[in-house]
C-alpha cells in the first residue's frame, strides 16, 4: 500500500497500518466503488451504450392514453402495463415499465417510447444493458441471495477502512517538518473524500441489510377507469406537470400519479381523488437514503462529489500497490 507511518508512529501506529492494508487487500473496493461512481450518472450511460432508446424527434408530449396504447402491442405473454414515466428533460423518452409476476418475483420490461409520435423506440428487459449491468454488480457483485449480505458487510469494511485511514495519516510531527502546509493540504483533501464517502457507505449498509421488497402485486388486467380521466383528476386536485402513473394492482385497487412533487391517489372504482399525505415513515425514510446513495436525489455538484468519491478508493489501491512495489525493488536492491 502508500507509503507507511514513520517511527515515531511506535508498535500502535504500526498495527494500525497493519490494519488499514488489510482491509484494503481484503475488501472488494474496485467493483463496488467504481460501479457507484458509473451509477451516478445513470442517463448519460444510457445515451453511450443504447442510442436507440434517445432517438427521439422532440418533446412534445401525447394525451397519456396514447402512450399505453402504443406499449400495448409489444407485450409479451402474461405482462401488463405497471408504470409509465414521463420525460423531464428534452430528448428523454417516454418509458412504459410492463411487468410478469411469478413464482420467483416480478420481471420487468422498460419499453421506450418517441414523445411526439408514441413510436416504440427500444424494448429491453430493465437490468439489461450497461447499467443494468453495474446495478447488479453494486448490489449483489453478480452472487444472487449472499451477495447481497457480501455488500453490506463491504460497505461496513469500507467506513472501518475510511476512519483507519484517517487515523494512519493523521500528519504527525515528522510529516509537517517534511512537509509543511503541503501535509495539512493533503490531509484535508482526504478528509473532504472520506467524508461523502462514509455517507455512501452507510447508506449502502442500510439498503443491503433492510427488509426485501415483498414480491409485488400484479397490475390490474383492465382497471375501471381510463387513463385519461385518471390524469384529468389527478391534476384537478394538483395542477402541474404529470411525472409518472403508477397503475392499481390486484392488492391495490389505487392509482397513483405523480404531479410536479405531489403524489395524487385515485381510486380506481369511484374515481376519487386525494393527495397522499406528507408523512414520514419507514418507507419513505428508505426512499430518501436510497436516492441519496444513487444519486437521483442529488444535483450536479452533489454526483460529482459522490462520482470522485467513488473513484478515490481504487485510485488510492492501485498507487498504494504500486508504492509498494516499488518499496519491495528498493528494499531488494539495497540488500544486495
Amino acid at each position: 500500500m502508500a507509503r507507511p507511518p514513520a517511527k515515531g508512529c511506535g508498535m500502535d501506529g504500526r498495527a494500525w497500518w497493519r490494519v488499514h492494508g488489510w482491509i484494503a487487500l481484503i475488501l472488494v473496493i474496485v467493483p463496488l466503488t467504481l460501479s457507484g461512481a458509473m451509477l451516478m450518472w445513470p442517463e448519460a450511460i444510457g445515451r453511450l451504450t443504447g442510442a436507440s432508446r434517445f432517438a427521439t424527434s422532440g418533446a412534445v408530449l401525447l394525451p397519456v392514453d396514447r402512450y399505453a396504447q402504443a406499449a400495448r402491442p409489444v407485450l409479451g405473454r402474461g405482462e401488463r402495463i405497471a408504470a409509465m414515466m414521463l420525460p423531464e428533460r428534452r430528448g428523454a423518452p417516454v418509458v412504459v415499465v410492463a411487468t410478469s409476476v411469478g413464482t420467483k418475483g416480478a420481471g420487468t420490461v422498460d419499453i421506450y417510447l418517441d414523445p411526439p409520435t408514441a413510436r416504440v423506440l427500444e424494448v429491453a428487459a430493465s437490468d439489461a444493458g450497461l447499467v443494468g449491468f453495474l446495478r447488479r454488480v453494486h448490489s449483489d457483485l453478480l452472487v444472487p441471495g449472499v451477495g447481497r449480505s457480501i455488500v453490506g458487510f463491504g460497505g461496513v469494511l469500507t467506513m472501518v477502512l475510511v476512519v483507519v485511514g484517517v487515523v494512519v495519516w493523521w500528519p504527525n510531527s515528522r510529516r509537517r517538518q517534511a512537509g509543511g502546509g503541503s501535509v495539512w493540504l493533503g490531509y484535508a483533501a482526504a478528509v473532504l473524500i472520506a467524508a461523502p464517502l462514509l455517507v455512501w457507505s452507510f447508506s449502502g449498509v442500510w439498503i443491503s441489510f433492510a427488509k426485501p421488497a415483498p414480491v409485488s402485486a400484479q397490475p390490474m388486467a383492465r382497471p375501471a377507469q381510463n387513463l385519461s380521466v385518471i390524469v384529468a383528476r389527478a391534476m384537478a386536485i394538483t395542477p402541474g406537470a404529470v411525472r409518472r402513473i403508477v397503475w392499481p394492482t390486484e392488492r391495490n385497487p389505487d392509482w397513483t400519479v405523480g404531479v410536479a412533487t405531489v403524489a395524487v391517489k385515485v381510486a380506481d372504482d369511484s374515481g376519487s381523488a386525494v393527495a397522499a399525505p406528507a408523512r414520514v415513515s419507514a418507507g419513505v425514510a428508505g426512499r430518501s437514503i436510497l436516492a441519496l446513495h444513487d444519486g437521483s436525489g442529488l444535483g450536479v455538484v452533489g454526483r460529482l462529489v459522490g462520482f470522485v468519491a467513488g473513484l478515490a478508493p481504487s485510485m488510492l489501491m492501485v498507487g498504494g500497490i504500486v508504492s509498494w512495489r516499488r518499496r519491495r525493488r528498493a528494499l531488494a536492491i539495497r540488500k544486495r
